[in-house]
């Protein structure tokens, strides 16, 4: 089952924010104190999930063999078409990966083929996140 165009589409704008966010933040870091305020502050154009979500690794049930976070999940958009960034964490915490995925209704999740700028910019937003869990 091919996923329904607008769904791509979504998630391509969702990346477009993200790009535009990191883009401002990048500004921002590099500009003077004075400067900075004259620009808006990233933080306040940041995209925000409507969930973040982490799953630790394989493990023997019924143990209390608690792991680190392997894996999150941003939830960018639900219904059809749905949105999120899923990626891999290190023993840390710290974001490893960044991939966008879509799904329209009753299909399975897609993932969907950004530019190098984009990627870049998924991967900075996603690393935006605290993952790590206190132990």
């Amino acid at each position: 089952m091919n996923t329904n165009d607008n769904a791509i589409n979504s998630a391509i704008a969702i990346a477009d924010e993200i790009e535009q966010w990191f883009t401002e933040s990048k500004d921002w870091i590099d500009a003077s104190m004075a400067e900075r305020e004259r620009l808006p502050d990233p933080d306040e154009s940041k995209p925000e999930p409507l969930s973040i979500l982490v799953r630790d690794d394989w493990r023997i049930p019924h143990t209390n063999a608690r792991k680190s976070a392997v894996e999150y999940e941003l939830l960018m958009t639900t219904g059809g078409p749905a949105a999120r960034i899923v990626g891999d964490l290190n023993d840390y915490g710290d974001v490893t990966s960044a991939t966008i995925q879509c799904q329209d209704w009753f299909t399975k999740w897609a993932t969907v083929a950004l530019n190098e700028k984009q990627n870049e910019a998924l991967l900075a937003y996603a690393a935006s996140f605290y993952f790590a869990e206190n132990n």
